[in-house]
């Protein structure tokens, strides 16, 4: 239990940076070209310890065919992310990315048999109402359109569902599997899916030209990505999934403060909303 709350708290601190990162890498460029250096360096990053646990053997190669479904869910969700990191402000449109917990938390209850409980009502009102702030208007209802009618904010939404459908089938099959061959097959099928697809329209080497542009970048997105997901499968082993993938979202926390120092948003209002989310975040701990 210790393991999978100190994974966890990996996990929040490399996410608030993660977000910075990838807007940096996905500014300007091919989508398609910053999700490959995004998953394709996590997958190597993750290699060596990949091939130390298969040559130890008694591996149930069982789980690569659910792999092998989750990925193509996460290489839409990760290419929505991507773009809307790079067309929208980091701090309005990051705390979004944890909207998956409001799919999660149902899709939780109906096929992982999780329990839903009066605190976990009352925190997801108020991350919702937490998020009202993260676009200030005149009054929630405005608050509330104006995230939806902003093209960056969607599609974070609609990888919000997307990521969430994926953390399902994880929770599911993750658990027979260890948590860096899991990590390790997702991120590796994930860049062939996108690496035929990049053959098929001649952008394939748009990913070495991004390299080569923004090396350091590149790196540090695809060390953060492959560890900390593999933080989150770790902690999956003894916290429950809507109660692991929520308590993930006060990484927002790091990339709103971030967000002001190296990019120079306004966070006033957004800080009111990461506050609110925060408080959203304990009662979804406590439940």
């Amino acid at each position: 239990m210790i393991l999978a709350y100190i994974a966890l708290i990996g996990r929040i601190i490399m996410l608030g940076f993660e977000r910075i990162v990838v807007k940096k890498l996905g500014t300007g460029a091919n989508p398609s070209a910053a999700l490959m250096l995004f998953v394709g360096l996590a997958a190597l990053f993750l290699f060596p310890f990949a091939i130390a646990i298969i040559l130890k053997g008694n591996i149930d190669w069982l789980f690569l065919k659910y792999v092998a479904t989750s990925s193509l869910i996460y290489a839409f969700a990760f290419l929505l992310y991507i773009k809307s990191l790079a067309e929208g402000e980091a701090s309005l449109v990051a705390p979004l990315s944890n909207f998956n917990i409001l799919f999660l938390l149902f899709l939780s209850i109906i096929f992982l048999s999780e329990t839903l409980s009066v605190s976990k009502v009352v925190g997801l009102l108020v991350l919702l109402y937490g998020a009202t702030f993260l676009n200030k208007q005149k009054n929630i209802y405005s608050s509330v359109k104006a995230l939806l009618i902003d093209r960056p904010c969607q599609m974070m939404m609609i990888s919000s569902l997307l990521v969430a459908v994926g953390r399902v089938i994880d929770k599911g099959n993750s658990t027979s599997a260890s948590p860096v061959l899991y990590s390790f097959f997702l991120y590796l099928f994930i860049a062939i899916y996108l690496g035929f697809f990049m053959f098929l329209k001649g952008t394939a080497k748009e990913v070495f030209i991004l390299f080569k542009d923004r090396p350091w970048v590149s790196l540090i997105s695809g060390f953060i990505n492959a560890y900390a997901y593999l933080c989150l499968l770790v902690s999956f082993k003894s916290i429950e999934v809507s109660i692991a993938e929520p308590l993930s979202m006060l990484s927002m926390v790091v990339t709103v403060i971030l967000s002001s120092i190296l990019l120079g948003e306004d966070i006033r209002y957004r800080i009111k909303g990461v506050i609110f989310m925060f408080v959203g975040a304990c009662f979804l701990c406590i439940a």
